[in-house]
């Protein structure tokens, strides 16, 4: 199993009631005073790939984390943390920090920082295998398709959702904006992927496109 922490900065997004998602979750609270000071919410995927970017094995992404701001700092967090690896632990679990750079695959009780490192350890590739794997992810990251899309002209709808973070909107208006004649749609309470987290307002807002072209 794959555990996928995902670190966003949210102070301005607010999220007023729970995110819907397509897999089951683990909800994670810690209560003090009949309060709840901190909160944490895992999506565990059915099939592989659901939800994880990788698809070697069955995964669960960390979306949420909340922390009330004079609970900062007791590490509380951690602890809930450490919960869900916990639970991950007993499923064969790979966990991957991206903001640390660092992964840790439990059963077989090896870890490692960085590209290269994973690559050799957990893929099974040599050196030069690795290598090549990631000089190749490197220059498929620096083609810029956007100039491409300034080529189309044709009715297009962009969609995010606003809770995935700032980055992913920003990025995705981007390409609406260099698509003629596009428009561009945010979601308020969805992520990635929008038509599995927020089905509803997906389907709405796809509806309502469709129904623009036809008149």
């Amino acid at each position: 199993m794959i555990l996928l922490i995902q670190k966003y900065n949210r102070k301005k997004d607010i999220i007023y009631k729970k995110p819907v998602y397509f897999n089951s979750t683990i909800d994670l609270v810690a209560v003090e005073n009949e309060k709840i000071v901190v909160f944490m919410e895992v999506e565990i995927e059915e099939e592989v790939g659901g939800v994880c970017y990788l698809d070697t094995s069955i995964g669960g992404v960390v979306w949420n984390i909340g922390v009330l701001p004079e609970y900062g700092r007791n590490k509380i967090a951690n602890k809930l943390l450490n919960a869900a690896i916990l639970k991950a632990k007993n499923e064969n679990s790979l966990i991957i920090t991206p903001s640390e750079n660092k992964w840790y695959w439990f059963s077989k009780q090896i870890g490692g920082i960085g590209s290269l490192d994973f690559l050799k350890k957990y893929e099974g590739l040599d050196f030069k295998s690795a290598m090549d794997n990631i000089i190749a992810r490197k220059i498929i990251n620096k083609i810029d398709v956007l100039n491409d899309l300034k080529e189309l002209d044709i009715p297009s709808l962009v969609i995010v959702g606003v809770c995935f973070g700032n980055s992913f909107v920003k990025t995705n208006k981007k390409i609406a904006d260099s698509i003629n004649n596009s428009k561009f749609v945010t979601l308020k309470d969805s992520m990635d992927p929008s038509p599995m987290v927020n089905p509803t307002e997906f389907n709405y807002e796809v509806l309502k496109f469709l129904k623009e072209l036809a008149l």
